[in-house]
């Protein structure tokens, strides 16, 4: 039974393509992953499962969040900055308060260690990908939007 898909709008299909385009992480190496906010202020990195979030001018920690129970291998600050999202090879993506480290929602959906996120433009999607399957978040929700496979 063929399904007919609606295409996806402009930022959208621009957040999967960021997300494609960033490629896989070695998770082996921990701090080999880091993003910095917007504003250019504050720098997340990682240190296996945990994720530290550091004054980007100083370098000092500000905190550090645990959540995952495995090395986290994706970082994304949503383009306000007030949204960190992680994903690790527990095959979570969890999405963090940015400004107090609280966990504020939990995404479930893939079987493979997640490597790679991107928010669109506006922030309203979130997209990650775990080995060749790429899915799609409504942000406002933490529902599934779209699930690919890469080919």
């Amino acid at each position: 039974m063929a399904t007919s898909r609606k295409p996806l709008a402009p930022a959208v299909g621009l957040a999967l393509a960021l997300a494609l385009l960033a490629g896989p992480v070695d998770a082996q190496k921990p701090g080999s992953v880091s993003a910095k906010s917007p504003d250019g202020k504050i720098v997340a990195s990682t240190d296996g499962a945990a994720i530290l979030l550091s004054d980007a001018a100083s370098g000092k920690i500000l905190a550090k969040i645990q959540g995952h129970q495995g090395a986290v291998s994706a970082l994304a600050f949503s383009p306000d900055g007030k949204i960190l999202a992680s994903g690790g090879q527990d095959k979570s993506v969890r999405l963090w308060d940015a400004a107090v480290g609280k966990e504020i929602r939990r995404l479930q959906g893939h079987r493979e260690g997640v490597n790679s996120l991107a928010f669109s433009p506006d922030g309203k999607t979130l997209a990650s990908q775990a080995g060749k399957v790429k899915i799609l978040w409504d942000m406002a929700t933490g529902k599934q939007l779209r699930q690919e496979q890469a080919k």
